[in-house]
């Protein structure tokens, strides 16, 4: 429990302050959707392209999340921008 309220006090400091520079900012929190994916996304999100998406991962998650993002006629080249993590 204790991790718990930890992670929740992180989040609402992160989202405090994004409200204070003005960033709207939206998290899935995987405590809850263990399994991100292009519907969740655009679930909380609703028009995909009114949002920049920030992906750091594995480089094969990344490769089928913009696949499913493009269902969503999610611009790619102007709104995702990655940072990829090579797994061994």
């Amino acid at each position: 429990m204790a991790f718990y309220r930890s992670r929740k006090y992180l989040i609402d400091g992160v989202l405090y302050l994004a409200r204070e520079v003005g960033v709207n900012l939206n998290i899935i929190d995987t405590l809850y959707y263990p399994r991100l994916n292009a519907g969740l996304i655009a679930n909380q999100c609703c028009d995909l392209n009114d949002y920049k998406l920030y992906c750091c991962g594995p480089d094969l998650f990344s490769i089928r999340l913009k696949k499913k993002l493009d269902d969503y006629q999610f611009d790619i080249e102007k709104h995702y921008h990655e940072e990829l993590l090579v797994m061994r």
